[in-house]
């Protein structure tokens, strides 16, 4: 792996604005073309993208809304890669999903391309992340646009969404957790009897 140097206080400076949400100053960092919306801001791979969204924006308040918006167009205008992953191989969904980041987990999944049923290293999707902190709202918004409670979907260490919803305590994602798998286990069953009989 490659390494270039760059210079501290312009990622000292990103990661305070990412956190405090100035546009203005992510924009003043991100011209310079020192840094991109990818490059990688710490020990574990995070940048831009994932610090923005590991942000938690409570949705009621318009102000921060806006701000969030800001910040996130900010980031599309230099280099924004939606997919990026960190060390872990987690993506900006995991993080928005951990933090309960409906502002920014509505604007990925809205965006072409958002691989939502990504997995990390340790085999960990964002519905799985969403799941396990108890997000009834993030886990809607993920099923909503295609994420899959499939059990193939396993983690390192050999479980799956239904494992997460037992383990959450939270009927609500235990309900539609199992409604979801009956549906897509529905669905497998009509496709197979669609298929005409070979003679």
């Amino acid at each position: 792996m490659a390494y270039c140097f760059i210079p501290f206080r312009h990622t000292e400076t990103l990661l305070d604005s990412l956190k405090k949400e100035e546009s203005e100053n992510i924009k003043k960092v991100l011209k310079y073309r020192i840094l991109t919306a990818t490059t990688p801001l710490n020990k574990v791979g995070l940048n831009a993208l994932h610090i923005l969204a590991s942000n938690q924006v409570n949705s009621a308040n318009q102000n921060k809304v806006e701000m969030h918006q800001n910040c996130l167009a900010s980031l599309q205008d230099y280099g924004l890669d939606i997919n990026s992953m960190d060390y872990f191989g987690r993506n900006a969904l995991h993080f928005a999903a951990s933090a309960g980041n409906l502002v920014c987990l509505s604007a990925l999944l809205n965006t072409d391309g958002c691989q939502v049923n990504a997995q990390s290293i340790g085999g960990e999707t964002a519905l799985m992340k969403a799941i396990q902190h108890g997000n009834v709202p993030v886990v809607q918004l993920l099923l909503q646009h295609g994420a899959s409670a499939n059990p193939n979907y396993v983690t390192s260490t050999g479980l799956n969404t239904l494992h997460f919803a037992t383990q959450s305590n939270n009927y609500d994602i235990q309900s539609f957790i199992a409604q979801v798998l009956e549906y897509e286990q529905a669905s497998q069953q009509l496709e197979g009897m669609e298929k005409p009989m070979s003679q």
